[in-house]
């Protein structure tokens, strides 16, 4: 599903009984019609009305398919998106799903928890999606905990009865990506009733899924922890465990491995000697997205930090965004402008973010370049970062700020010389200790440009700054 701009915003929903108490009523109650909150959809799914219930329709009628009833013996498991990385998976999933991730998160789909489809739809949200849209990185993991409150839900109120063989294994999932032992071996339970269970082509998939839940539970009994996912979280590995990672072939130890790094670490391998094979494992490049200052441009940008992009090279891919608008100053404030900047005979080279009128309180333009960013970070990113210098520092600050709306997937951001943007259009972006992306500022104590306590003004808008003073 793409954004759809023509819908009004959803409210988050406030009633207090999003819980699956009233399902539970109402499957003792044989004879009494369906209320009025719910209905059936997609192969008599129940979920609640509204534009709510068709997300989680979407979510699942992607995830299952729509050809083949999943209730139906015959029906077909999608290996290839379900198990295999793949790129155009991971793009397609979050390009319709990564907006539906974050209003779950933020709670506003809650009306889900009602049903045991609704709640299956979360569960697809939080446990399986950000595996492709985040592969490669910790934040695949995120999700998991609220993911594990949502199938426990399933499993204590003995609900999962309601859902067809292939969805209750993905409620079954859950447990197993916890990292404790013993919500693994129920893990482990749970599928080999599953698989005792089902008879006709279904079968072979839960045997494997059984197979599969029996080695996490291997890896948990022998290292308290999945090794594979240390890289990804940062976290110091033992010789026994790198001995693994070395050495696994397993598909779900490769899974979090995004395809881009996969290709590369198996064509690493296969061009090195044994000796070779004591090096460090190949790292994933970060990809950065440069913004440059006033009246400057991406090729005069790419020039100024050549140093700085060759310290870089081995662990980032930097891309220079050249600014949309022309510098082309009028009136007082072109008088005001060549005062502090000096006078040059052609300005079409020259490119700005935004033009400001006199007061500096409306920003022409700045619309245009915002949108420009986002289209920037649809085309050439995902962008794990974006680095900002003095103007295009300040944009920096408004993107991390309109990040949980945008989407675009950032990691961090870093501002040199920023500062807030005084218009009064952006003054509830800006609020202080209001915006949660990382963040880096580096703070010119001789800067005569750009006032050093207007670049800690900006810091003081992120939740957690990094503030470096040169």
């Amino acid at each position: 599903m793409t954004s759809n701009t023509n819908q009004p915003p959803i409210p988050k929903q406030t009633n207090p009984t999003h819980t699956l108490s009233a399902f539970k009523d109402y499957l003792q109650q044989d004879a009494e019609p369906l209320p009025s909150q719910w209905e059936q959809r997609t192969f008599g799914r129940i979920l609640p009305k509204g534009l709510i219930g068709q997300f989680a329709d979407e979510i699942l009628c992607y995830w299952f398919g729509t050809h083949t009833n999943p209730q139906d013996n015959d029906y077909g498991h999608d290996g290839n998106k379900w198990f295999r990385p793949s790129q155009d998976v991971d793009q397609e999933i979050k390009t319709r799903f990564l907006e539906h991730l974050h209003l779950a998160d933020a709670g506003t789909l809650d009306i889900l928890k009602q049903t045991p489809h609704g709640v299956l739809a979360l569960i697809i949200l939080f446990d399986q999606f950000p595996r492709h849209i985040f592969r490669g990185t910790a934040k695949m993991f995120a999700y998991d905990t609220q993911a594990l409150a949502l199938a426990q839900q399933l499993i204590d109120q003995d609900l999962c009865h309601i859902l067809a063989p292939a969805e209750r294994m993905f409620v079954y999932f859950v447990l197993e990506h916890i990292e404790d032992v013993t919500l693994a071996r129920q893990a482990s339970l749970l599928l080999a009733t599953l698989m005792n269970e089902t008879q006709g082509p279904q079968k072979k998939s839960f045997v494997k899924a059984f197979r599969a839940a029996n080695k996490h539970v291997d890896l948990l009994e022998q290292f308290g922890q999945y090794p594979y996912r240390n890289p990804l979280l940062g976290r110091t590995s033992t010789p026994a465990e790198e001995q693994y990672i070395k050495h696994t072939k397993s598909r779900f130890a490769r899974s979090v491995k995004s395809p881009t790094q996969e290709h590369t670490e198996t064509q690493t391998t296969e061009s090195t000697t044994d000796e070779d094979h004591t090096n460090e494992t190949r790292v994933q490049k970060l990809k950065l997205l440069f913004l440059h200052s006033f009246r400057q441009n991406a090729r005069l940008m790419r020039a100024r930090t050549k140093k700085m992009r060759k310290q870089l090279a081995d662990i980032a891919d930097i891309v220079y965004a050249n600014a949309p608008l022309p510098y082309s100053p009028k009136g007082d404030i072109k008088e005001a402008v060549y005062a502090a900047f000096g006078r040059l005979r052609d300005t079409e080279h020259q490119r700005i973010w935004w033009n400001a009128d006199e007061g500096n309180t409306q920003y022409e333009g700045v619309d245009v370049s915002l949108a420009y960013i986002e289209q920037m970070c649809k085309q050439h990113g995902p962008f794990d970062g974006i680095i900002g210098f003095s103007q295009g520092g300040a944009l920096t600050g408004l993107v991390a700020a309109m990040e949980p709306e945008k989407a675009l997937g950032l990691q961090f951001v870093v501002c040199i010389s920023g500062f807030p943007s005084r218009s009064a259009q952006h003054d509830e972006l800006l609020q202080p200790n209001s915006i949660s992306l990382p963040s880096l500022h580096v703070v010119g104590q001789n800067d005569l440009l750009v006032d050093p306590d207007r670049t800690f003004a900006l810091a003081h808008c992120f939740q957690t700054p990094q503030i470096i003073e040169h």
